[in-house]
């Protein structure tokens, strides 16, 4: 008698332990729309370039090929562009070459535009986009500079709120 009570008694535990519990969870979660703008910039090439017709003001300043649209247009959307690049000074990126950087223009301006600041008129990118940019190779002064193959990387970047 005592041996079927403590089976019964184990059995009955057992199924104590085998209980399912449950509990509900909420999750949230919070899609961000797509941006209201992209920019697409395109490689470039400069081709064979002269070493010694590199003047520093005019030598083959080649347009930066770059789509800017904005799917919705909102007065209080603000934008900023900026050219992202690693500077041998303000307004001189480096390429792979040492002592030859590119500098980048808008439109026909003849001072090349700061590196990593700024580059719109108010927070409004249509007047760079109406003018365009364009880059221009150019020498470090007190620099001379080998034949090669050269490479710079830069970033037109695109900040909106």
């Amino acid at each position: 008698m005592k041996r079927a009570s403590l089976m019964i008694l184990l059995l009955m535990s057992l199924n104590a332990l085998a209980a399912t519990y449950s509990s509900t969870q909420q999750l949230t979660i919070i899609i961000d729309p797509p941006p209201p703008c992209q920019l697409t910039v395109s490689d470039l090439d400069f081709g064979v370039v002269a070493v010694s017709k590199i003047d520093n003001s005019s030598y083959k300043k080649l347009p930066l090929r770059f789509v800017f649209s904005c799917s919705e247009v909102n007065q209080a959307l603000t934008v900023k562009m900026k050219i992202v690049a690693t500077a041998l000074d303000d307004t001189t990126a480096q390429t792979s070459v040492p002592g030859l950087g590119v500098q980048f223009f808008v439109g026909n301006a003849v001072t090349p535009l700061p590196l990593n600041s700024d580059i719109t008129n108010q927070g409004q990118p249509a007047d760079v986009v109406a003018r365009g940019l364009s880059i221009m190779p150019f020498i470090m002064p007190g620099e001379s500079v080998e034949a090669g193959t050269f490479r710079a990387q830069m970033s037109l970047q695109m900040e909106y709120q």
